[in-house]
């Protein structure tokens, strides 16, 4: 587990810390236990119906227009973004971007625990992160997925510290699929 989720975690249930043990992270306030899966921390059950996907190469004359468009504006933007700056990428599959954040502290929030991802969390369901603990929230490609997007965007805002960013595209919002 990266050294900076203890600093950011807090219990869903009280706002405590938590304590990292063996096998689970324990809040420090209220005792309440969350499992480490290979150092991933589970915050949500991990759907049943869920396909994992297999992790792809990357890179040029690789990728789809629209990845390779994504890449280019992440890749703009991570340069104008701070060095020790936290960046939570929010549904962040097999981790397809953190080489984009080596200069920062990057963090993988996901539904499925791939190897890849730092914590397991269905934030539309529960938010294990301090207020105002994120530089930087990730939404590539996830939005489409939500019923209701501008809610979701809405409350992952209050986890920005003061200057705070949201970085987002859309490949399409016709439906929710």
């Amino acid at each position: 587990m990266k050294a900076v989720l203890l600093e950011l975690l807090r219990c869903p249930t009280c706002s405590g810390r938590y304590r990292l043990e063996l096998d689970r992270l324990v809040c420090s306030y209220c005792q309440a236990e969350i499992p480490l899966q290979s150092g991933i921390s589970l915050f949500s059950d991990v759907p049943p119906d869920i396909t994992p996907s297999e992790k792809r190469l990357r890179g040029a004359g690789m990728d789809t227009p629209w990845r390779c468009a994504n890449t280019r504006f992440l890749a703009g933007e991570a340069q104008r973004i701070a060095g020790n700056a936290i960046v939570l990428d929010v549904g962040s599959g097999r981790g397809d971007f953190s080489s984009i954040f080596t200069d920062q502290r990057y963090l993988a929030v996901e539904i499925y625990p791939y190897p890849e991802v730092d914590v397991v969390c269905d934030l539309t369901k529960v938010n294990p992160f301090a207020l105002g603990s994120l530089d930087v929230i990730l939404l590539m490609n996830v939005l489409e997925h939500l019923p209701d997007a501008m809610d979701f965007i809405q409350n992952l805002s209050g986890l920005l510290r003061p200057g705070g960013k949201i970085l987002a595209a859309v490949p399409f919002l016709v439906k929710i699929h």
